[in-house]
């Protein structure tokens, strides 16, 4: 009886771990996330995030993508939780990041991205917490005048992306 008492209460603990690990690691993930840039280096824009409004500090451990077999059996419970925040992150990036991209079709027009403008670089590869930011160099207009094709550059190398795949970030500078 104590035998099984015991073991009902490592469960239990193993679950609070559990959730509280997994609910840690998806708080990171919001709170790493671009509100703003702050404009002060027009080649290397400084993103200002929600860990930065809290703390006051500039960087946040956010870990990255982890691949976990199924065979995993001493850390069951560490890859069940990065499986949650896998799930989150999978479901975080196709739910909101369009939110991020206004994009109205007919009804109202909406101004079109330009040089200097800074834009988080959506991808669907990009890996968990990754927030890449760029500066436009380069656009590129269609036959109705709006921007269609812009090149951004990043601290190591330049993209050249469809504005569909580019969120723009409000400039404080």
């Amino acid at each position: 009886m104590v035998k099984a008492i015991t073991l009902t209460h490592v469960h239990v603990d193993a679950s609070i771990k559990l959730t509280n690990d997994s609910g840690r690691q998806v708080e990171a993930l919001l709170d790493g996330r671009p509100l703003c840039c702050t404009g002060e280096d027009p080649l290397n824009p400084e993103p200002l995030t929600p860990f930065m409004l809290l703390t006051g500090r500039a960087n946040i451990n956010v870990p990255v993508d982890v691949t976990c077999d199924k065979e995993c059996t001493s850390n069951k419970h560490w890859c069940y939780a990065q499986r949650i925040v896998d799930r989150f992150w999978h479901r975080w990036r196709k739910e909101y990041s369009p939110t991020l991209q206004h994009r109205s079709r007919w009804t109202k027009d909406t101004p079109n991205v330009k040089v200097g403008d800074v834009v988080v670089i959506v991808a669907p590869q990009q890996p968990r917490g990754h927030w890449p930011l760029g500066r436009i160099t380069h656009i590129v207009e269609g036959t109705d005048g709006r921007v269609r094709i812009a090149t951004v550059k990043t601290k190591n190398r330049s993209y050249v992306r469809p504005v569909t795949r580019l969120a723009l970030i409000e400039s404080l500078g």
